[in-house]
């Protein structure tokens, strides 16, 4: 690890650690939330683990009094550390979407799914990838809470649209909501090196569904959320304005796949009319950007997620007809 991140609070005893994912600032967080009872909401890969322990060490939380280690979604970005994690902290409960523990369990079909996607570069990018023991899971349905103290609970809701097992959570104490990908990604300075900061949704492969984002956006308007906490990266304090440019963008990009698909074709042709949309948006917001490298790998990734969800719905049609 060539990198150390240092805890920040960001309220309420909430503290945001850089997981420094691929030793890249401002792209991964971890959260850790303080109370009678311990948590961290997001492990990253297993690369990241190191600094959870410095995180935890830092603000003096021994390993063993971790309670509860939250993963939105099973993703190896959020999740691919969790049974690293797991053994360093030996009392704590993992906690994961209905829909995602029988992978934490037995990791084969995600590891798989994954090399699909990243290739050669797999273990590069998020290294080991260990078996969370069963008895050690915890599985959180839509509308479950958990009590941490007197004046905090966290609810879990079930929130696909970028991946079917995906739940976002809404902390009492602070009105905050971790939304993991659903809400996309927040783009900030330390890892584009530009002057402003954006989101924009995440459609990486394989479970892209915009109708199932808008009912997502919906579900989280039902409770009095003051902020939303990014794990791409941070924290964004006007829901509304959140809200409303993902379900836009998520049309947007459904839209783009549906007119510019053609079977068989290279990512980087869908890529390449993604592009033109994000540039597009981003003059709307008064930024002119020449270089989009920073958006290199969410673009690449993203553009695939499309391909596969054109042809998903397509034959899903076919089917029905």
């Amino acid at each position: 690890m060539e990198h150390a991140s240092t805890p920040l609070e960001i309220g309420n005893q909430i503290w945001e650690i850089d997981l420094l994912e691929q030793n890249q600032p401002g792209r991964t967080a971890g959260f850790i939330l303080r109370d009678s009872l311990n948590v961290i909401i997001e492990t990253g890969s297993s690369r990241s683990i190191g600094q959870i322990i410095q995180g935890l060490h830092a603000l003096n939380i021994p390993r063993d009094e971790l309670n509860y280690i939250i993963v939105t979604h099973i993703h190896l970005d959020h999740a691919g550390g969790a049974g690293t994690l797991a053994k360093l902290c030996p009392n704590a409960k993992i906690v994961v979407h209905p829909r995602g523990a029988r992978h934490l369990i037995d990791p084969s079909r995600l590891i798989s799914g994954a090399k699909a996607v990243y290739g050669d570069l797999l273990e590069e990018y998020f290294g080991q990838i260990l078996a969370v023991p069963e008895d050690r899971v915890l599985v959180m349905n839509d509308g479950d809470t958990l009590t941490l103290g007197a004046n905090r609970t966290l609810t879990f809701l079930d929130t696909p649209g970028h991946a079917k097992h995906h739940f976002s959570i809404f902390d009492s104490l602070t009105k905050s909501m971790f939304t993991g990908d659903t809400t996309g990604i927040r783009y900030v300075h330390a890892y584009t090196g530009w002057n402003f900061e954006f989101v924009l949704p995440t459609t990486s492969p394989s479970d892209f569904d915009p109708q199932a984002v808008h009912a997502s956006i919906a579900k989280m308007k039902q409770f009095p959320v003051q902020r939303i906490i990014h794990t791409h990266f941070g924290s964004s304090p006007d829901p509304e304005d959140v809200y409303q440019t993902i379900d836009h963008a998520a049309d947007a990009f459904a839209a783009i796949a549906e007119e510019y698909y053609t079977e068989g074709m290279d990512w980087t042709i869908m890529a390449g009319h993604l592009e033109q949309w994000i540039r597009r948006h981003l003059q709307s917001l008064g930024h002119s950007v020449d270089d989009l490298s920073p958006l290199a790998l969410d673009l690449e990734v993203n553009s695939k997620g499309l391909i596969y969800y054109v042809e998903k719905k397509r034959k899903e049609s076919g089917k029905s007809n």
